[in-house]
């Protein structure tokens, strides 16, 4: 099924290991994608929740941005408060 786009979405742990790869160094990837899967799972249901509706109703209408709002300020403020203790 097609999702609305959010490079935070995939639970797999194939993702976890590429952005490992990616971000060496860069821990701010890594520590969003944690906080995602443990700290904001509410915010990501409640968004996963609304892509299901939005891609059910065959009207055309529905967004999911406050939705998305909300899942990317939780991650945002969870990610916060862990990457400053990775910087050296």
């Amino acid at each position: 099924s097609s999702r609305v786009p959010l490079d935070l979405g995939c639970h797999s742990v194939k993702k976890v290991q590429t952005l490992k790869k990616m971000s060496e160094g860069d821990q701010m990837p890594i520590i969003q994608e944690e906080c995602r899967k443990s700290f904001c799972m509410k915010w990501q249901a409640e968004y996963d929740a609304c892509v299901a509706r939005v891609e059910a109703d065959t009207t055309g209408k529905g967004a999911c941005q406050g939705q998305l709002f909300d899942l990317v300020k939780c991650i945002d403020a969870c990610a916060a408060k862990k990457v400053f203790k990775t910087l050296k």
